[in-house]
């Protein structure tokens, strides 16, 4: 059954003595952006892309597969899809990433060749290059990953040992899913007083809460398992609490998380 834009579905349509007629219907999706962007060139205007077909009024939701897949055409043409009616911000890729890896977005295996394709043209001219990389290896037929969430339904309190780079990155790509209920170091009071927003705390005070998992989010496997045997030492702590895997994998050029 065709849908869309599908010429079969315009040579069936009439109104009256009109007929419909598609342009550039040879054009596939990602190649209207630089059409878009001659259009922008020559009249100085940037055109509002209506594309969501969520959001009511003309507006655009930019959480839908459709504003996804639009808003990565955009960056992958290296345009700011905030120009064209998109909301975009810092860590949006991160959220389209997830939704790729974890949720498999509806109708997304049409598109990901073309997006594919032209990413590996854009390769040398584009700055995002290496966080978009993920694209490229993406297999839109491979089984879906369930989220953290999903895996781990009892685990809704969270404790980071660790504050350096890994524990940054375990605190963005957490957030969404489960509440942090601190961030500790052993160098506490040598460091940022803030990590994305959570204040740094010293190890000892992680017995003054309640919490269901303490991730050890160091990249050093021996420094790991150092900081996992003190803790079991600790009393308070139990081990059965304590996750000393590391659930930040990299796809491509962007970070992801995968429990065991």
């Amino acid at each position: 059954m065709p849908e869309g834009n599908d010429l079969r579905i315009y040579e069936k349509m009439k109104y009256g003595f009109c007929e419909f007629k598609m342009i550039d219907a040879d054009v596939c999706r990602i190649d209207k952006i630089p059409i878009i962007r001659s259009f922008v060139d020559n009249y100085d205007f940037f055109p509002t892309l209506h594309v969501c077909f969520r959001k009511k009024g003309g507006n655009n939701c930019s959480k839908c597969s459709k504003c996804y897949r639009t808003m990565l055409d955009l960056v992958i043409c290296g345009e700011d899809p905030n120009l064209y009616g998109l909301k975009y911000e810092d860590g949006d890729l991160y959220n389209i990433i997830d939704q790729y890896s974890y949720h498999r977005l509806e109708d997304d295996t049409a598109f990901m060749d073309e997006m594919q394709n032209k990413l590996i043209k854009n390769s040398n001219d584009l700055a995002l290059y290496e966080e978009l990389k993920w694209i490229i290896d993406y297999d839109p037929f491979a089984p879906a990953m369930w989220s953290p969430k999903q895996i781990n339904p009892k685990w809704d309190k969270i404790v980071i040992y660790g504050a350096g780079n890994a524990g940054r990155d375990y605190v963005r790509l957490i957030k969404p899913s489960w509440k942090i209920v601190m961030v500790v170091d052993k160098a506490w009071d040598t460091m940022e007083l803030l990590i994305e927003g959570y204040r740094v705390r010293a190890p000892e005070e992680m017995v003054y809460r309640s919490f269901d998992k303490v991730l050890i989010a160091i990249d050093d496997d021996k420094a790991r398992n150092d900081v996992k045997q003190r803790l079991i030492l600790e009393p308070g702590i139990d081990e059965e609490k304590i996750y000393a895997e590391k659930p930040v994998k990299k796809y491509g050029g962007a970070k992801f998380l995968y429990f065991h």
